[in-house]
């Protein structure tokens, strides 16, 4: 497939299903302005579902659909990708639950020219449970995002055709990131994105149904995150709290993982990161890698250090023969030390512990090397 150039951004199809639209309130959905479905039921179009007015659509809540039923609702697209441009979907949507113990599952399932389904996100009414699924033969897959009824969501899921790989997100809190749009060499265009309601296997379907509304698909040029403010070097006395942050641009929701010397640390998922009542494991090496759905970037390195940090001061005088090499170690009280030594800068061997604040320390080993370097880390 050959793909043509792209613009900054296209808007491919947009609806808030409005009456200033054509939209007609308490009528079937299918029918109206273009969008099909699969039945002759459980869509419409209806005002004041969401608390900010208007009208919105619904998929479910029809005539009783029999188990492993389905019934999609869609507007056609007919969209072949551009070069260098990345699909965006958004929608505005709600799941409602049953009056009954029959919960079925909602969906956005996407579907190429040639009807095939490529990719879908799901949401097990049952279970509250956000997952996807792809067009192979391994089914649901978990997010490990429960949803919660009553409650609007903003659904985005970015397609980029070209490198055949596609994300979600729900509330900027990701569903899936970096998956194949097609695992199965199916062609790579767009036709539908597609309410789906479904019923569980060996169920009835139930009164659920999902709300949905401002419908947006768009063509945008893919936009890497950028940093713009690096996080800065940090000094700070042990047990006082220190703030490091970034500031960063690209295509939205950016997420943020702070790490610690390469390792990730807990929970330090923002572009701020606090850390309070400093101990001397907080004290070290921080970047911070920014993603979108378009890329990632790595931070600049941040050193946090501190005041107490140990100082090892190595004496004046030459190794003794009979005794070593005596090394001082001055730091603050109830920090543990290990002295390590080397003879190439490469490979280090521990020698022993020390407790701040200040003690000496003997290598009797050292008169036996033409020369020997020291360090102490913290433990």
């Amino acid at each position: 497939m050959k793909l043509a150039p792209a613009p900054a951004s296209t808007v491919i199809y947009e609806t808030h299903f409005e009456s200033s639209e054509g939209y007609i309130a308490q009528r079937a959905l299918q029918g109206q302005r273009g969008w099909g479905s699969t039945g002759n039921s459980g869509n419409g179009v209806i005002p004041g579902l969401f608390s900010t007015g208007g009208q919105q659509a619904y998929i479910g809540y029809g005539l009783p659909l029999s188990a492993g039923r389905s019934i999609e609702v869609w507007r056609p697209l007919g969209y072949t990708p551009l070069a260098q441009s990345t699909v965006r979907f958004t929608v505005l949507m709600q799941v409602t639950p049953s009056s009954t113990s029959a919960f079925d599952r909602f969906s956005w399932r996407i579907h190429n020219k040639a009807g095939a389904s490529l990719f879908a996100i799901s949401f097990n009414n049952a279970t509250r449970e956000a997952g996807y699924s792809l067009d192979d033969s391994a089914g649901f897959r978990s997010s490990g995002v429960s949803i919660d009824n009553y409650t609007p969501y903003h659904l985005q899921i970015t397609m980029d055709f070209q490198n055949n790989r596609w994300s979600a997100f729900l509330a900027s809190i990701p569903l899936a990131i970096g998956q194949s749009i097609t695992t199965t060499g199916a062609t790579l265009d767009l036709d539908r994105i597609a309410a789906q309601w479904e019923t569980q296997p060996g169920a009835g379907s139930g009164d659920n149904f999902m709300i949905f509304d401002d419908y947006r698909v768009s063509a945008e040029a893919p936009q890497q995150p950028q940093i713009l403010v690096q996080p800065q070097n940090t000094a700070i006395s042990l047990g006082a709290d220190a703030t490091l942050s970034v500031v960063a641009t690209g295509g939205e929701p950016l997420q943020y993982q702070w790490k610690l010397n390469g390792t990730e640390v807990p929970g330090a998922t923002n572009a701020v990161l606090l850390l309070r009542n400093i101990t001397s494991r907080e004290v070290g090496v921080y970047t911070v890698v920014v993603s979108g759905p378009f890329g990632s970037i790595t931070s600049d390195s941040s050193n946090v250090t501190t005041g107490n940090a140990a100082v090892l001061k190595l004496s004046a005088n030459p190794p003794d023969p009979r005794t070593g090499f005596r090394l001082q170690l001055s730091t603050s009280p109830g920090n543990t030390y290990q002295i390590e030594s080397s003879t190439n800068l490469q490979q280090w061997l521990p020698l022993g512990t020390l407790t701040g604040p200040a003690t000496n320390f003997l290598d009797p080993s050292a008169s036996t090397q033409r020369f020997k370097f020291y360090r102490a880390k913290t433990l």
